[in-house]
């Protein structure tokens, strides 16, 4: 599944011949992010790219999304879209990828992701050793708390609200050292547990991190 960059700009007055070029101009000048071996999206706007578009409310005068991989392309997208928004400044604007929204900076005159400090977080070492069934998974969260092995997960989503408040996360990451044939067993039988509900802590959020040492501290302080 891709991860897109959303935008749209809202107004009771169409686009302007004008603006439309200038917008068109600043796509072009934006051009595609620096790029080796990765093939990157070009920046799609429905009104100038999509024949025939009609907007779902008539106050939408410029939207669109563009595929992104890396947090290079998410940056270039995003200067780009704060150069469209300085030829439409009297627009009323949303950016976001995946729901997550930018924020306008008025003196800067750009978009900027704000930055959210993570939740706090129980983090629960997995031997390789561990069965590969949910329950495992929940008698060692329960461990983690001093909890009875027996405790069901919803217990463990009540205790940990209760320390730690809400929100809170459950974050499993592997004990031993990383292997990639471990790693795909463990990412598909975690993919499984997520779609059927098996492995579910109501209020808490869940996150499962398999990646070599040293990396869980760095992805956990980015999450």
């Amino acid at each position: 599944m891709g991860v897109s960059i959303y935008y749209e700009a809202r107004r009771s007055t169409g686009l302007s011949e004008a603006e439309t070029e200038l917008i068109k101009s600043a796509i072009d000048a934006a051009g595609l992010p620096e790029q080796e071996e990765e093939v990157y999206e070009h920046f799609l706007a429905y009104e100038l790219h999509v024949p025939e578009f009609q907007p779902r409310n008539a106050d939408i005068i410029f939207s669109g999304a563009t595929g992104i991989k890396t947090a290079e392309e998410e940056k270039h997208w995003a200067k780009l879209l704060s150069t469209i928004r300085g030829i439409l400044p009297d627009a009323s604007w949303q950016v976001h990828v995946e729901g997550e929204h930018y924020e306008w900076d008025e003196k800067a005159g750009c978009f900027f992701f704000p930055v959210k400090e993570p939740p706090p977080t129980l983090e629960v070492k997995i031997p390789s050793s561990t069965a590969l069934e949910p329950e495992a998974f929940i008698a060692l969260a329960a461990t983690a708390l001093g909890l009875p092995k027996e405790a069901s997960s919803e217990e463990i989503a009540a205790v940990m609200v209760e320390r730690f408040g809400d929100p809170c996360r459950l974050l499993f990451c592997p004990k031993d050292e990383f292997d990639i044939t471990l790693k795909n067993q463990f990412d598909s039988h975690w993919m499984l547990w997520s779609i059927t509900g098996k492995l579910s802590f109501p209020g808490v959020e869940r996150q499962w991190v398999y990646s070599p040492p040293g990396a869980n501290k760095q992805l956990d302080a980015n999450a």
